[in-house]
């Protein structure tokens, strides 16, 4: 069973649980409160920044300075001709108006948007995979949020540039390359400065049917997490200017495995003992290179493959680690990094997505009825829903970022 596979089946899984509590219906030990109704409908310029060739067709709406907490949102909705139209979403956590920022129609099989890796640490850049169509060319684009500009950045020609992940001061974007030559289709994991200069490849390809993915930087920007994935994606790090490549390693699910930050450990990730499931850790390393340590772990049924954890985070508080339990009820859990018994956060819904704010807060997608539909915010006591969407649309991933 591929990645992939796997994780259509927890998809599944979950879509086909029972179907999580109405939105204002608290559970025992959580208050939920709805979003307002002044928020249910995103606000935009009437006019969009106008696509070019360049930009493959992608619509813009400047946001202007943005201020206080914010989390970027995905939406999917189906289209025509097995495609999709995905928009961008800044959702301001006061319960403020949103806005909606970036819409684009891509085919259905093509890469999503990663807001965690593809979105600036400034959250003022989004770096975008060329949509699929007659615009389109086979780079990426970067997108000026607050003024709605578009640039070309790479463009591969021949070969498709992809996965684009910002470095945390914002000067490099790592990204891999495919290429169509058979035997042949991947060209390895690339580097290039935020002005279009610079370009050179870390690490080359890989052979026959495995496939380079990126994850991320390290928070010291030494570091880029890949994996080469096959039947699994083993989690590793490499050197953005030697490509040496070092550990934590592990096998990984999910397009957020791990996170890093500056403070001693620097590393949290959640592994598997295999790409089917087995024996479930969340680990962490002192840096790039240090040995993993095993604060918590629990077994896993291969067959079944659940559970399966995901999404491993530090707090920006303290330390304290929060990740994703998947399962017939999917939850969030949160474990202290000197180990011991994780405590579950109790939530209304089915979470599959789930990042901390600033202040120690938690925003998460909960399921409603067979998809991801509500984007909530938690601490821990009081639940409150941002922003619900009608069944034919999906929310699928989340990013935070906090502005001045």
């Amino acid at each position: 069973m591929t990645v992939r596979h796997l994780a259509i089946a927890v998809a599944l899984l979950l879509s086909c649980t029972a179907a999580p509590a109405a939105v204002g219906s608290p559970s025992p030990t959580t208050t939920t409160t709805p979003i307002s109704t002044a928020n249910a409908t995103p606000t935009a310029p009437s006019t969009p920044t106008q696509p070019s060739a360049a930009s493959g067709g992608i619509e813009v709406y400047a946001t202007g300075q943005l201020h206080g907490d914010h989390v970027w949102l995905v939406r999917e909705e189906f289209a025509a001709q097995d495609r999709v139209t995905e928009t961008l979403y800044a959702v301001p956590v006061d319960g403020s108006p949103m806005k909606t920022v970036v819409r684009r129609l891509r085919d259905r099989q093509a890469p999503g948007i990663v807001p965690s890796r593809q979105i600036s640490s400034d959250g003022t850049k989004l770096a975008l995979e060329q949509a699929i169509g007659p615009a389109a060319h086979d780079g990426f684009v970067v997108v000026d949020l607050r003024n709605g500009r578009i640039d070309e950045l790479a463009r591969g020609d021949s070969e498709a540039d992809a996965m684009p992940a910002w470095s945390p001061d914002g000067t490099k974007l790592a990204f891999v390359r495919r290429t169509t030559n058979p035997g042949s289709p991947d060209d390895g994991l690339w580097v290039i400065n935020a002005d279009g200069s610079g370009i050179r490849r870390v690490l080359p390809g890989s052979c026959c049917a495995q496939l380079t993915r990126v994850y991320g930087w390290t928070a010291d920007g030494a570091g880029i997490a890949f994996a080469v994935t096959f039947e699994g994606a083993d989690y590793s790090i490499a050197n953005a200017v030697t490509g040496v490549v070092t550990g934590p390693h592990g096998q990984v699910f999910g397009t957020a495995p791990a996170s890093w930050r500056l403070k001693v450990p620097q590393f949290v990730g959640a592994f598997s003992e295999g790409d089917k499931g087995g024996e479930q850790r969340i680990d962490l390393a002192d840096g790039i290179g240090a040995a993993s340590r095993t604060i918590f772990h629990e077994a896993s049924d291969f067959a079944n493959a659940e559970p399966l954890l995901f999404n491993a985070r530090w707090s920006p508080a303290g330390d304290e680690v929060l990740y994703l339990r998947s399962g017939r009820q999917a939850k969030i859990m949160r474990v202290s990094a000197a180990g011991g018994t994780p405590a579950e956060l109790k939530v209304d819904g089915q979470p599959f997505k789930a990042e901390w704010l600033h202040d120690g807060r938690i925003a998460f997608i909960t399921v409603s009825n067979g998809i991801g539909s509500v984007l909530n915010v938690t601490n821990g006591t009081t639940q409150t829903v941002l922003l619900s969407i009608e069944p034919s649309a999906t929310f699928t991933d989340l990013a935070v970022r906090t502005y001045p």
